[in-house]
């Protein structure tokens, strides 16, 4: 569902909020804010 790019070695934490922003749309939005 995400690209390969979109993951990068940062933290597994962001990983996981961007997959939630995928899922949820804008209620990652805030998550991620």
């Amino acid at each position: 569902m995400y690209s390969n790019n979109d993951i990068k070695p940062i933290e597994p934490a962001i990983s996981v909020i961007k997959r939630q922003d995928m899922y949820f749309g804008s209620t990652g939005l805030q998550v991620k804010r």
